[in-house]
């Protein structure tokens, strides 16, 4: 399998917040931390990665990994709150008004490879059908890449992974109701407490045995660590089996757990 992921720079506020119409401003210790394909370092197994980001934030993971490529782009730049009103995070994702970054079209050469995050990669991938299997994982953001690409990339998927939020914001886009809505195979949704599958004509609600309400919602990088995991457990030739999604799915979750604890 290969993975193609951007590389981020996050800034988080230690400090949980409350957010309210007389607070203008509050105090915090801030992290600096590199997200996005930098979360899953110590979960990947056997896939290959094919990094986007700039140099020298590469140059602080690509010993991390035994089977690398790089493409220099610029990082993507994230706020990322953790608030009292939301159970989960609020990440401010750093856009530009000129998408500048298209590099040139991919042909996809392994059985299944993982766009993460889809809206970040700037480049067409190109499967060949009935060989390739093209996932792609939606984190929520928009703007970062040509809107024809984003699109593109995922019309050509055959499974989009996406927490529930995220997608609920993808589905109030007109493009997506226009151009791709019912037309990709496979959709798994994912929360903190269940997980949705819609498999072709059939859906399935998962509730996460595994989930441990005292636990806040507010570890950075685990949905990256549940989708890592789900798409290295998949078999090709059951891509379409609803029973092996979800098994997959639980696999993933309980592995997720254990990061946690």
């Amino acid at each position: 399998m290969i993975i193609h992921g951007r590389i981020y720079q996050d800034i988080i506020p230690v400090e949980e917040i409350e957010l309210s119409e007389d607070i203008s401003e509050f105090n915090s210790v801030f992290k600096y931390n590199l997200g996005g394909i930098a979360n899953i370092i110590n979960t990947v197994e056997d896939s290959k990665l094919i990094i986007y980001g700039e140099i020298k934030s590469f140059d602080k993971i690509k010993n991390e990994f035994k089977l690398v490529e790089h493409y220099d782009t610029h990082d993507v730049k994230a706020i990322i709150l953790k608030t009292k009103i939301k159970k989960s995070r609020l990440s401010i994702i750093e856009t530009k008004e000129i998408i500048d970054e298209n590099l040139n079209n991919y042909n996809l050469v392994s059985p299944i490879e993982v766009l993460m995050y889809l809206e970040s990669i700037p480049r067409l991938f190109q499967p060949k059908k009935n060989e390739n299997i093209l996932i792609s994982v939606y984190n929520g953001g928009r703007n970062l890449i040509n809107e024809k690409i984003f699109l593109s990339n995922l019309k050509n998927s055959t499974i989009l992974i996406a927490s529930k939020d995220s997608y609920n914001s993808l589905i109030k886009n007109k493009n997506f109701i226009d151009k791709i809505n019912n037309k990709i195979p496979i959709v798994i949704l994912h929360s903190p407490k269940s997980y949705e599958i819609k498999c072709l004509n059939n859906e399935r609600f998962v509730e996460n045995a595994f989930y441990d309400k005292s636990k806040k919602s507010h570890f950075v990088g685990l949905g990256d660590k549940f989708s890592t995991i789900f798409c290295e457990s998949l078999s090709k030739e059951k891509i379409y089996d609803i029973n092996h999604l979800e098994d997959c799915i639980n696999y993933a979750a309980k592995r997720v757990c254990e990061y946690v604890r």
